[in-house]
């Protein structure tokens, strides 16, 4: 439910095109994933004492292709640790 109420504001954010349904279902499962990614990235830095800074929701809104590139390279930031 949570993917489709994403795909469907994705979807209205974009002028609400026809057609492209899909495109914007497999956008907001990337985003799904990728700040789950995130959030079991925090919980294993917490357990090691670690910290890294998340980009900003105003990131995430503006450029989301950057913000899961900042989300990828803080996963594996942790993960390296």
């Amino acid at each position: 439910m949570i993917q489709a109420d994403l795909a469907y504001r994705l979807w209205e954010q974009a002028g609400r095109p026809n057609g492209r349904d899909q495109d914007f279902w497999l956008q907001a499962g990337a985003m799904l994933s990728a700040y789950q990614q995130l959030a079991e990235a925090i919980g294993k830095a917490d357990d090691k004492g670690l910290h890294f800074a998340a980009p900003s929701p105003a990131v995430c809104r503006k450029a989301p292709g950057q913000a899961a590139a900042l989300i990828a390279d803080a996963v594996m930031e942790v993960r390296a640790a």
